[in-house]
C-alpha cells in the first residue's frame, strides 16, 4: 500500500482508540534527573499520574528481516551534486558486539583525523563531506554512512569508501586507533553526566524497551573490546548482503551502472 493510502485509510475515530489503548500507564516511562530525592518524586508522580489509565502494554515486534543485498537504488534529481547514502542492518544495543560496533564506528569517523574524513576529503577530495553515524532502533541498529560529492565521481567515491569498510574485515585496528576510540567515547560518556536531557533519554527512553545499561557498566563494556572483536563486529554487519545504497543527483545511467557493480563486489 502507498504512503499516501496509508494516511487516508484512517479517520479521527481510529487516532482515538490507537490513543487509548497504547497511550496508557502499562507504556509510561517517568524519568527524572537532577538534585532530587527518591520518594518525593515517588509521592508526586503518583498523584499526577494517578488518573493515567492503565491501556493495553504493547510488545514490539521485530520485523521479518530480508537481506538479499546489496541493493541499489539511483534518483534523479536535477542538483548540483550528488547525495550518497550507505546504510548497513547492523545490531542492537543488547548484543554482546555492539560496543564492538561503536569502537569501529569511532575508528571510522570520529572527527577529521580518523579514516573516513581524512582519506576520502583530505587526501583523496572525492566528496565535500562523509561522515558516518549508528542508529539505534528497538531491535537492530543502522551503520549510515553519508557523502556529497560531485556527480561524476560518485563511483570513486564509492569504491574508496567500500575499499576502507574492507579493511575493517580484513585487517585488525591499530592499537593506537583502538585506544582513541575508546578514550574519546569516555570522555563523551563522562561529559554526558552534566545533560541532564540525555540522561533521562538514556536511562529513560531504554527502559521503554530493555534494562538500561548503567554508566559504568557501559564503560567497562567498551574498556573490554578488542581489536580481534572489532573485526569480528566488521564481519557480521559490513556484508554486502546487508547494504542498502541510494544515490540522489543528475547521475547518467553509465554512472549508476559503475556504483551498481562496485557494490556487487563488496
Amino acid at each position: 500500500m502507498a504512503p499516501a493510502a496509508n494516511v487516508r485509510r484512517f479517520d479521527v475515530p481510529d487516532v482515538r482508540r490507537h490513543f487509548k489503548r497504547l497511550y496508557g500507564g502499562r507504556n509510561m516511562v517517568l524519568c527524572v534527573a537532577g538534585r532530587v530525592e527518591r520518594e518525593q518524586i515517588l509521592e508526586t508522580s503518583r498523584k499526577a499520574f494517578q488518573g493515567v489509565p492503565a491501556g493495553k502494554r504493547a510488545v514490539p515486534k521485530a520485523p521479518r528481516v530480508v537481506l538479499g543485498g546489496p541493493r541499489f537504488r539511483s534518483v534523479w534529481s536535477d542538483s548540483a551534486q550528488t547525495q550518497l547514502q550507505l546504510l548497513f542492518y547492523a545490531l542492537p544495543e543488547w548484543d554482546p558486539g555492539y560496543p564492538a560496533l561503536v569502537a569501529l564506528l569511532r575508528v571510522l569517523d570520529d572527527g577529521m583525523s580518523t579514516r573516513l574524513h581524512y582519506r576520502v576529503c583530505d587526501q583523496k577530495g572525492l566528496a565535500y563531506n562523509v561522515n558516518a553515524a549508528l542508529e539505534p532502533l528497538f531491535d537492530t541498529a543502522l551503520l549510515e554512512l553519508d557523502a556529497a560529492c560531485a556527480h561524476a565521481k560518485l563511483p570513486e567515491l564509492v569504491a574508496e569508501v567500500l575499499h576502507i569498510l574492507a579493511e575493517f574485515r580484513d585487517h585488525l585496528v591499530t592499537p593506537a586507533e583502538l585506544e582513541k576510540a575508546k578514550n574519546r567515547y569516555l570522555c563523551d560518556l563522562e561529559a554526558g553526566f552534566d545533560d541532564i536531557d540525555g540522561l533521562c533519554g538514556w536511562f529513560g527512553g531504554t527502559e521503554l524497551f530493555f534494562k538500561p545499561y548503567s554508566h559504568e557498566e557501559r564503560v567497562r563494556r567498551m574498556e573490554r573490546v578488542t581489536a580481534e572483536e572489532v573485526r569480528k563486529v566488521a564481519r557480521r554487519v559490513l556484508r554486502g548482503d546487508r547494504l542498502t545504497a541510494v544515490a540522489v543527483g543528475a547521475l547518467e545511467r553509465q554512472t549508476a551502472r559503475k556504483v551498481q557493480r562496485l557494490l556487487g563486489g563488496f
